[in-house]
This record gives C-alpha cells, sequence and structure tokens, in this order.
C-alpha cells in the first residue's frame, strides 16, 4: 500500500514538473487585417528564430508589420534587423532620426510609419508645428538649423532621387 501511495505521488509530483516546464503559449499581439495573424504554437522553426530575435532584440515587441514579414521570415529576420540597425544606431540623434523617418513616410504615404514615428517624434521634442507641416506636404517655417539640414537633404532627395553637391546640410 505504502508503495502504491509513494508511485502515485510520483506521478503526479512529475506531472506537475512536467506541466510547469512546459512553456507558457506565447500571444505574439500581431496585428493587421490582410493577414489572419499567427499564433506561437503555428510557426515553423524559421518564423520561431525570427520571432525571437526580435523579442531579445532592441525592438523588445512585434509591434510593426511582422504579421506580414514573418510569411518569409529569413527574408523577414534580415529587413528587421537592417531597419534595427538604421533606426537604433544612426548617427543622427533620436529627434532628427524621427524628422527623416517622418519626411520619409510622408513622402510615401505610409500611414503605419507616420503614425508610429508622429508619437516618437513627438516624445523625442520635434515640434508638432514641424510634424503638422509635413504632415500638410508644406516645409516647416520654423525649424532649428540641424532640423533644417535634415528636411532639406531628404527632401531633395525625394524630389530629385539625388542630391546635389551644394545643398546646404
Amino acid at each position: 500500500m505504502i508503495c502504491l501511495q509513494a508511485v502515485s505521488i510520483g506521478i503526479v509530483v512529475s506531472s506537475g514538473l512536467a506541466m510547469a516546464q512546459a512553456p507558457a503559449p506565447r500571444d505574439l499581439q500581431l496585428r493587421g487585417d490582410r493577414f489572419k495573424p499567427l499564433t506561437y504554437d503555428k510557426l515553423t522553426p524559421e518564423q520561431k528564430v525570427m520571432v525571437e530575435n526580435l523579442l531579445s532584440g532592441e525592438r523588445g515587441g512585434l509591434n510593426g508589420p511582422f504579421n506580414v514579414t514573418l510569411r518569409s521570415p529569413e527574408m523577414g529576420d534580415q529587413a528587421q534587423k537592417l531597419g534595427a540597425r538604421l533606426r537604433f544606431h544612426s548617427s543622427l540623434s533620436n529627434r532628427l532620426n524621427e524628422l527623416a523617418i517622418l519626411v520619409t513616410a510622408r513622402f510615401w504615404a505610409a500611414q503605419y510609419e507616420w503614425s508610429a514615428h508622429r508619437r516618437r517624434a513627438l516624445a523625442e521634442g520635434l515640434s508638432p508645428a514641424i510634424i503638422d507641416a509635413i504632415a500638410a506636404g508644406r516645409r516647416p517655417t520654423s525649424m532649428q538649423p540641424d532640423e533644417e539640414a535634415v528636411y532639406n537633404l531628404a527632401s531633395e532627395f525625394y524630389a530629385t532621387q539625388q542630391v546635389d553637391i551644394y545643398t546646404p546640410f
């Protein structure tokens, strides 16, 4: 009888340990209505690598276009690494980096980028008047010299697909 109780207790404890060690299902919080959001348990090994890189990287999450780019995880992982490099390791200050992103988002009519980076630009100290002018397709009137340099370079590049050596920046 004691032996049977010991075995029963062993089974219960082992089951409890197995359940405690099983990874909790991840809620990826992927968004978008073009593709049904993926769930962690349905990801391929390649997709899981990309997800783990995003979660452990500077982004710390999957907010962005990743529901789409996970459909081609090898390309998506390389693209997110390039994006993280450009965003988080720029020689520009965060304020100027966000200004460049907003000029780019406006040029391409990239609604998601505009929405996401408008908030960040405000948090980094970019003037709401500058943001509103860019949104309206107008040149901002009261920029600091460093902001004007970034705006001039980006605007000229998008208007002409080149930058003249005499462009003041």
